[in-house]
């Protein structure tokens, strides 16, 4: 089950990240084991998913920040599929 934070702070998968920096999920998943972005506030073993806090990728990258929320905000308005 997934851990709830208040909607102005979600939690951004990898998947989102990889789409608002334009790369892969292994190019970040890269980028995290080499420091380059902070470790993920959540990581779901053993399945591996590893998601981040908008407040720690903003505190790191505010411009991806906006992106991830934009990503994530359009997400959400989208219907459920049936």
């Amino acid at each position: 089950m997934q851990q709830a934070f208040p909607s102005d702070d979600p939690l951004i998968r990898v998947e989102h990240m990889a789409l608002a920096k334009n790369r892969s999920i292994n190019s970040v998943r890269h980028d995290w084991a080499k420091g380059y972005i902070p470790p993920p506030d959540q990581l779901i073993e053993p399945l591996n998913i590893a998601q981040w806090r908008i407040s720690t990728i903003r505190r790191h990258d505010p411009a991806l920040a906006d992106r991830c929320l934009a990503l994530v905000r359009a997400l959400e308005s989208m219907p459920k599929a049936a």
